[in-house]
């Protein structure tokens, strides 16, 4: 529960709502732009590089709390001409901020794998991460993940490629992950 103002109290189910309010009104106007601009977006969806016909763009972020090896991920998939899907999740028993970006990239792989997307291009925030999966640099604390990662970009994919962006164009999987790390916890605000 929340307490607001000194005596007004928010319920955990109303708290949850306004959240979900708030992460609706940054996938519109991060992908679709405010409606009552009339000057075009700043950032494109895919500012690198053109990709193939319906490559579903895919953006992952994690914050990873160390002192409870806790994590949060969060993802999103968008081709030109589909709706905006996000997903998240906690996971426990994370030793690293880096392996929390890994697991975020391999759960959004599965996530596109289960919905038979087939044209991946993957921005991350995590310039480590992208010059490991680039590279196939090996890395003890991440290898699992890291395999896995490589054999869906090779086996599962018909084209497949990653890059890295600025954690300004990473909004709405950023706002999703720091969302799952909270899942499950008691949240008091005061203000």
């Amino acid at each position: 529960m929340i307490l607001r103002s000194h005596s007004t109290r928010i319920s955990s189910k109303e708290q949850i709502e306004n959240s979900s309010t708030v992460i609706r009104r940054v996938i519109f106007y991060r992908f679709q732009g405010d409606p009552s601009s009339t000057s075009p977006p700043k950032a494109t969806l895919a500012p690198q590089a053109q990709h193939p016909d319906s490559t579903f763009i895919v953006r992952t972020d994690a914050p990873w709390r160390k002192e409870a090896r806790k994590a949060g991920l969060g993802w999103t998939a968008k081709a030109s001409s589909t709706p905006v899907m996000c997903q998240k999740r906690p996971v426990h028993h994370v030793s690293s901020a880096l392996l929390a970006e890994g697991l975020a990239a391999r759960e959004a792989l599965l996530f596109c794998r289960d919905r038979g997307m087939d044209r991946i291009h993957l921005e991350l925030d995590s310039s480590q991460l992208i010059k490991v999966i680039q590279q196939e640099e090996p890395i003890i604390e991440i290898h699992g993940v890291l395999a896995d990662i490589l054999h869906f970009s090779k086996s599962l994919f018909v084209f497949f490629s990653c890059s890295w962006i600025p954690r300004n164009l990473n909004l709405v999987a950023d706002s999703l992950s720091k969302e799952a790390l909270c899942m499950g916890e008691d949240v008091i605000a005061f203000t």
